[in-house]
């Protein structure tokens, strides 16, 4: 196997690199229990940020793309505690994500 390719970690280290960029925003200081959703949702409306999301997916899949998006939010915090799961609504990028204290996050 080959370079970044060979790798999950290396697969996904363009999702790496989105998520890094949109929680780089001033609105990320200060999450909320729905980062994951809100992340993902900033996403959605940029068009630069859905552009590259959009070739994410293409490249590697979806699902990897959103299950990796999810975690790389979980690993910049800390690994807060985990309160549960909600759907994320129509319209979204993702379908469900996970709820994280905000009161065990730390940046």
């Amino acid at each position: 196997m080959s370079g970044s390719m060979g790798r999950r970690g290396g697969k996904t280290e363009g999702v790496k690199a989105l998520v890094h960029d949109v929680l780089a925003l001033p609105s990320f200081r200060h999450p909320t229990d729905h980062v994951i959703r809100d992340v993902f949702r900033a996403i959605q409306r940029k068009a630069e940020w859905r552009q590259r999301y959009d070739g994410l997916c293409k490249d590697i899949g979806v699902d990897l793309v959103n299950q990796w998006g999810g975690r790389y939010v979980l690993y910049h915090f800390g690994r807060p505690r985990r309160k549960g799961r909600a759907d994320a609504g129509a319209g979204e990028l993702i379908e469900s994500y996970t709820i994280l204290d905000s009161h065990d996050m730390r940046s």
